[in-house]
């Protein structure tokens, strides 16, 4: 029988210039989401809070947010033992799920919120996603929606409220996405495996890799109902795997001290895409927020997947390849005839 070291409590925490190392830990028995708020999920590498500070740091830059408008937190997962890699235990995500997730559907007295009041509390939350940070969002949400039918609320209603949430993943390893979310792959990133969720994606990635089919450029398309898909052959002009999350960040890269031919890369267009995109669902939490204490019969509008995918192509333009946008479509051709 294997034993399993004991793991350390994650802990969370924001940016903070005027704490040591920038960094401020949050108190996670106390916090609750009051305002618009970007969650950091990053991979299972995330084990210290350096390492939260640095992905919070990353997404700071990525959207053109006053600082003052917008809580930028982030998790770290701690370790079990001496174990570099590591994610929530089962208990953690509970933990998450009834000290973040579900205040959202309390007021006062916790009593149930109306309708409204509910709606506008889930659209405050976005995230950024790396690699297993996307499979843990998917989790918490999964366990979110059941606890939220616990409490007899109606799927009509749940999937409005997860309809007002909005996540950007990049180099995603697996996870159901229960709300609309912008996919990023480089066709560059050798860690991306098997993903099963993403049938189309995954098709896709294993046929170029085995057959090494060359393809230069990027494509945009629609997964599921809740998953917009951008695909890039490379985004750095270098010859490496494009796993981290820095590739987001064309100017962050390192330089070509090598002697080798430099390869197409679109970096800056989907970095320009990633932060055009979390920046629109931020500002549309931000604007929902101002607008009902003025229109009490307001009602903000969702970015949803298929939208995301039409301000992907504009972004894109002429980088798009027809040939692999091609390729998608009889790929999901295929697997729709095969259902």
């Amino acid at each position: 029988m294997i034993d399993i070291p004991e793991k350390n409590h994650f802990k969370m925490g924001r940016r903070n210039l005027d704490k040591e190392n920038n960094w401020e830990q949050i108190d996670f028995n106390s916090y609750k989401v009051t305002g618009t708020t970007i969650l950091c999920l990053g991979g299972n590498g995330t084990t210290k809070e350096k390492d939260a500070n640095a992905l919070c740091k990353f997404v700071e830059k990525m959207i053109k947010v006053p600082k003052s408008k917008c809580d930028i937190v982030g998790f770290s997962y701690g370790t079990y033992g001496k174990c570099e890699l590591s994610n929530f235990s089962d208990d953690e995500r509970t933990e998450i799920v009834q000290n973040i997730f579900m205040p959202l559907c309390f007021g006062k007295n916790e009593q149930l919120l109306d309708k409204k009041s509910l709606l506008n509390n889930f659209e405050n939350l976005n995230f950024f996603c790396h690699c297993y940070g996307a499979k843990e969002l998917s989790l918490i949400l999964q366990e979110t929606h059941s606890e939220m039918q616990n409490l007899g609320l109606s799927e009509n209603l749940i999937s409005s409220a997860f309809n007002k949430m909005f996540a950007v993943t990049y180099s995603p390893i697996s996870g159901n996405n229960y709300i609309p979310t912008l996919e990023i792959f480089s066709m560059s990133d050798d860690h991306v495996g098997n993903i099963r969720d993403f049938p189309a994606v995954n098709e896709f990635l294993i046929d170029n890799r085995l057959n090494d089919k060359g393809h230069v450029g990027t494509v945009a398309f629609l997964e599921n109902k809740n998953t917009a898909v951008v695909m890039a052959s490379s985004l750095s002009t270098l010859h490496l795997s494009e796993h981290e999350y820095k590739f987001l960040d064309p100017f962050e890269l390192p330089k070509n001290n090598f002697n080798v031919e430099e390869k197409p890369a679109f970096g800056k267009e989907i970095s320009a895409l990633a932060s055009c995109t979390l920046t629109r669902a931020v500002n549309d939490s931000i604007a929902s927020h101002e607008r009902t204490t003025l229109e009490s019969d307001y009602q903000p509008t969702d970015l949803t997947a298929q939208e995301v995918v039409e301000m992907s192509k504009q972004i894109l333009g002429d980088t798009i390849n027809k040939n692999i946008e091609n390729e998608i479509e009889s790929i999901k051709e295929n697997l729709e005839f095969a259902q």
